[in-house]
């Protein structure tokens, strides 16, 4: 074989080398944002502005020049759609340069997080906060503004309805620990109540509870929530209600806040409703598991 030949065959086989890594690389490449589940359930807290807060996790390709410009949650109810003023993205300029990725993930892309502030008029709508899906109006350079509706888990914010005060919250604590965001994630938190007047335990109330009941525990004094139901507790008592979460490694979160309802009855048969403290985890799991469905393309 002459020197000719040897070197067409050299050139032929770069060449292909070339054409394989360009299609690689094209295949890896997104095309739209891939946006992490969060799960959220939270007391609405009710303020001048009526602010509702969530956090959006997604992952774009590294060194896109990429913006949300308008968001709209998609509510279950859509009576809810006329109580929904305007949304705001811009605000946490400081956070997002802390939360959001310097450096590219896995090698070419990059996570990403944006809070926004989400305005209702809450006397137009006397039901709790739903919604799955978000709407988004999303910018890229020399391009038209385009929209996508994407999937983000479950929001859900509820009015607190206890204004009895047959039961008040004194104080609340947490703590957490997990070997890295890739790892499994442990969180412990505490809430301590006195009664005002007796009381029956009537349970704890949480939708996404039902969902994720096989990684959290909830006592009341040490016990297990659901053998306290018809529990009775006397005047000027103090008891504790804990959460304890423990979260597989490759279970599919980005992020989950949660706080769940006591619901007891008072000594008038009246039942009421109060929020526990707040269990919070943020991890990578699922940006993991997505690149690593996207490298094996």
């Amino acid at each position: 074989m002459n020197n000719k030949k040897l070197m067409t065959i050299g050139v032929v086989i770069c060449l292909i080398a070339i054409l394989a890594g360009a299609t690689y690389e094209y295949q890896m490449k997104l095309d739209d944002p891939i946006f992490l589940k969060s799960y959220i359930e939270l007391p609405i807290i009710e303020n001048s502005f009526n602010e509702l807060g969530i956090g959006i996790n997604f992952i774009t390709n590294y060194g896109d020049d990429f913006k949300i410009v308008d968001l709209k949650p998609i509510h279950d109810d859509h009576e809810l759609d006329d109580a929904f003023q305007y949304s705001n993205i811009d605000y946490e300029d400081f956070w997002r340069t802390i939360l959001n990725d310097r450096e590219p993930y896995n090698g070419r892309y990059k996570t990403n997080f944006e809070r926004v502030l989400l305005n209702y008029d809450l006397s137009k709508y006397d039901g709790d906060i739903k919604f799955s899906k978000i709407k988004l109006d999303i910018a890229k350079p020399n391009e038209e503004v385009y929209s996508l509706t994407k999937d983000i888990g479950r929001i859900i914010y509820y009015k607190d309805e206890d204004n009895s005060e047959t039961i008040l919250k004194d104080s609340a604590g947490s703590g957490a620990s997990g070997t890295s965001y890739m790892d499994k994630q442990i969180q412990n938190v505490s809430s301590t109540f006195q009664t005002k007047d007796d009381v029956t335990i009537k349970g704890i109330e949480s939708e996404l509870l039902k969902d994720f009941e096989e990684y959290i525990d909830i006592t009341i004094n040490g016990k297990d929530y659901r053998e306290m139901i018809d529990f009775k507790i006397g005047a000027n008592y103090e008891f504790y209600i804990a959460m304890r979460g423990e979260f597989p490694r490759d279970i599919n979160i980005g992020e989950m806040i949660i706080s769940p309802r006591l619901v007891y009855e008072d000594s008038k048969g009246n039942v009421h409703k109060i929020s526990i403290s707040s269990m919070y985890m943020r991890a990578e799991n699922e940006a993991n598991k997505i690149v690593k469905e996207l490298r094996g393309k």
